[in-house]
């Protein structure tokens, strides 16, 4: 652990030395960094996203808790460093602090705050990935996170509750590489029009138990911990708007919750619709809706059988980077498991409102109302209110 935490951070300095010599480009999510030696080409980034939110009623208990997130990494450009033409490395960590708020105030599965986390440092992305082909194809091989490239819906993006990003039917039921740990994995995606494209990833079976003393390398694979294979297409019926398919299957053991033995496999599959309702320009108002659905296999060992989402996002509204977005997001428990675990509740629903502005290149904030029906631990509605600040450079 010792090491591998010595040798990111040596990577980081040696990014940070490559800075000082160079000169900076603004871009919209970091700054990109051109330096005056032509054989060298780094793009470093460091971000701060903070939390706040009170619930005023209902869950656990009422009160408020805070929590952030650091960010560092830099992507380096073998190209431009070595001549390897199509090819880059990523390297990035983070560091969590503060308190559960799901978890001690609210009692909800699906997590009022998508970027909570009690790891105290964690090496995160960790990957070599290489264009193939005319550009049409890429490999990706090291340690990423399944949620960096499948389930993922643009507009619903946009909001702070974790279950609009991973489906419960994948994060509930099964240990694979969703944040904040990543593990091992190697992903092919097929892209030859730009029109559609087919991407396949295959990740070892358990990212870890997590938690402070879990650097990021705490991953199984093989035996009981199995693999999981992620399988995802899509296409664009018209500009700015997608249609995804995909599923994943899980070769580990499972527990068989009405008889407690250990049963092998488990998956799942699923949907996603983005559309573009009004589409006013780069500057203009937009309207855009999601859809989103996934049903689980196996209901005799799964936590979450299916759950359904959807929403509304209009960007633009009064400045050229904001976004204001409600959505609903259902999901459903499995009756073996009910049956195994009494006193939670059938089913959890969470409604979120939310408002996110760029105030500037490097600053962010975002109000968000969450209205949580039959949260899963405590199964009393909660209304949680919060607020969220980001600095990226």
């Amino acid at each position: 652990m010792k090491n591998s935490a010595t040798a990111l951070l040596g990577v980081l300095i040696l990014c940070s030395s490559l800075l000082n010599a160079g000169e900076t480009i603004n871009d919209h999510s970091a700054k990109a960094v051109e330096f005056e030696a032509p054989d060298a080409a780094v793009t470093p980034y460091f971000g701060y996203v903070f939390d706040y939110f009170h619930n005023t009623r209902g869950g656990f208990q009422t009160g408020g808790t805070a929590m952030g997130t650091f960010d560092i990494g830099a992507e380096i450009d073998l190209d431009v460093l070595f001549g390897w033409e199509g090819a880059s490395f990523v390297v990035s960590a983070f560091a969590g602090h503060g308190s559960d708020f799901s978890g001690n105030i609210v009692g909800d599965l699906g997590v009022v705050s998508n970027i909570y986390t009690n790891t105290n440092f964690n090496i995160y992305h960790l990957y070599f990935e290489q264009a193939l082909g005319e550009g049409d194809s890429l490999l990706r091989i090291g340690q990423f996170a399944i949620d960096d490239d499948f389930m993922v819906s643009e507009p619903g993006s946009l909001f702070i509750g974790s279950a609009f990003a991973p489906f419960n039917t994948q994060s509930a039921n099964m240990p694979g590489p969703i944040f904040p740990l990543a593990a091992p994995g190697a992903l092919y995606r097929y892209s030859p029009t730009g029109e559609w494209y087919l991407q396949t990833a295959v990740f070892t079976g358990n990212a870890g138990p997590g938690g402070p003393r879990d650097r990021g390398f705490e991953w199984n694979f093989g035996g009981p911990s199995g693999f999981a294979v992620f399988s995802e297409a899509g296409f664009n019926f018209q500009e700015n708007s997608v249609a995804k398919f995909g599923g994943y299957w899980h070769t580990g053991d499972f527990t068989q919750f009405s008889t407690g033995n250990t049963v092998d496999g488990l998956g799942a599959i699923y949907g996603i619709v983005d559309h573009r309702i009004i589409d006013g320009g780069e500057d203009s108002q937009c309207l855009d809706v999601f859809v989103r659905g996934s049903i689980a296999g196996s209901d005799d060992r799964v936590v979450a059988t299916n759950q359904v989402d959807a929403g509304l996002v209009a960007s633009h509204l009064f400045t050229r980077e904001d976004a204001l977005g409600v959505a609903v997001n259902h999901t459903t428990f499995g009756d073996d498991y009910l049956n195994a675990t009494p006193g939670m509740t059938g089913s959890e629903t969470v409604i979120e409102a939310t408002y996110r502005v760029q105030v500037n290149e490097n600053f962010a904030i975002q109000p968000d109302v969450q209205y949580i029906v039959g949260p899963h631990f405590s199964g009393r509605d909660a209304l949680a209110v919060g607020i969220r600040g980001e600095i990226s450079f």
